[in-house]
């Protein structure tokens, strides 16, 4: 992910909050609907997805992946950060999910199995 990525959705997250916008229920679903098909071709399946040549998930719409420890990729790894975002908006989340915990990784096809 680059930095022009970044800063974009940081600029609309930051302007959506600056600014309310108001749509439609038809309009939220019509966009909704878009990014699903842009981000995941409309299918479950593409929401946590792990790709054969990468010892690391893709997870959610955003594609965050949260690398096992002692890990060196040439990606950014995302959900962390996502992790402490929700964090400090006193979201309630389980203590395994927080950026406190070292993420060791699991084995693909472990992974992929406690998929479904």
């Amino acid at each position: 992910m680059d930095l022009r990525y970044i800063w974009t959705v940081l600029i609309l997250v930051i302007s959506l909050q600056a600014n309310t916008i108001k749509l439609s229920d038809t309009d939220a679903i019509y966009i909704a609907n878009k990014v699903w098909q842009n981000e995941g071709a409309g299918l479950d399946k593409y929401l946590v997805w792990w790709n054969d040549k990468e010892d690391f998930a893709s997870l959610g719409i955003g594609h965050f992946i949260w690398f096992p420890a002692n890990h060196t990729e040439r990606f950014r790894e995302v959900f962390p950060m996502v992790l402490e975002y929700m964090q400090s908006q006193n979201v309630a989340m389980p203590y395994w999910l927080t950026p406190q915990v070292i993420f060791l990784g699991v084995a693909k096809k472990h992974f992929c199995g406690q998929k479904n």
